[in-house]
């Protein structure tokens, strides 16, 4: 395995970003997807965001979570070919304070790649959150649609 680079600076957490290994790290970032889901996507079902589902939804995956000593307060999940961040989710409790860039940060330096991802339109909180650090919207044909279930989505990318 290669060195990972060191993780940035969080604004105000002293944060440690290390790769999800075991089935007890799978599940710490499973707890932080179902209660930072149901916290920002209250357009989706409540049942929409369960802890126990994001094994299967990572599944080719690889998952990165910041802890701020023993707690975890943050995953990006990542599917390594395309680049492409599928899942990017900070505890409520620790929103505003810089997790969510610091593993951007990390991860983006780690791949050397820029970086994809969908979000649904309906998240202006994740539309500023990404805007504000360098990504931008893509305007293609196949940069934005809708969901199974009628939602909009659409694409960003950092370079």
């Amino acid at each position: 395995m290669s060195a990972s680079p060191k993780p940035p600076p969080c604004k105000t957490l002293a944060i440690a970003i290390r790769e999800a290994q075991s089935d007890d790290d799978l599940a710490a970032a499973g707890r932080i997807y179902e209660r930072s889901g149901r916290h920002a996507f209250t357009w989706r079902p409540h049942e929409y965001f369960q802890a126990n589902l994001l094994p299967a939804l990572s599944k080719d995956e690889t998952i990165w979570i910041a802890w701020y000593g023993e707690t975890p307060v943050g995953f990006l999940s990542l599917y390594r070919e395309g680049h492409f961040v599928h899942s990017l989710y900070v505890d409520p409790e620790a929103q505003g304070l810089g997790v969510g860039r610091a593993l951007v940060s990390y991860v983006r330096a780690l791949v050397g790649r820029p970086l994809t991802l969908k979000l649904d339109a309906p998240n202006m909180a994740a539309i500023a959150f990404y805007e504000a650090t360098g990504w931008t919207r893509l305007d293609g044909p196949e940069d934005s649609g809708f969901d199974e279930a009628g939602v909009r989505w659409l694409r960003y990318r950092l370079d």
